[in-house]
């Protein structure tokens, strides 16, 4: 079945505002995991309502999908580089910490937080309202959201 998302539906995207892949979480970015899809939809609109911008749910079946586009697409050359990647940073393991997410059923909520002060205070009104497994992308550090 699918879903046409009107246009205050937080999967609603637009061609200059798509939400980023699980795997190309740019600098900036805050991600979340909620237990379903409609306390996902809650977070992201408390997280627009106080100001937040590009707030989106990423469905946990479009979080697979794309991780099985990304395995396809990627040479065997890639995947050694990312492995070697993964020994120095944080980054890849978390990913894979999302997808199990995904995996168990769980959406993700992604949010532009250009700095530490926003990404906590996103994070306080997503916590507030379900969301758990928070991490800021920072733009030189990944910081896990307690």
């Amino acid at each position: 079945m699918q879903h046409s998302p009107d246009e205050d539906d937080p999967r609603r995207t637009e061609a200059d505002d798509d939400p980023p892949t699980h795997h190309e979480f740019p600098s900036g970015t805050l991600v979340a995991v909620a237990a379903d899809d409609g306390v996902a939809v809650e977070i992201v609109a408390c997280v627009r309502d106080v100001g937040a911008d590009h707030a989106h749910l990423l469905e946990n079946t479009v979080v697979l999908l794309e991780d099985a586009h990304r395995r396809v697409a990627q040479g065997h050359l890639s995947a050694l580089v990312q492995a070697l990647g993964a020994l120095v940073s944080d980054q890849r393991p978390l990913q894979d910490r999302y997808l199990a997410h995904a995996r168990a059923g769980h959406p993700m909520i992604v949010v532009n937080a250009p700095d530490a002060e926003t990404a906590n205070r996103l994070w306080a009104v997503m916590r507030d309202h379900g969301a758990y497994d928070g991490t800021w992308f920072g733009r030189r550090v990944i910081h896990e959201m307690v």
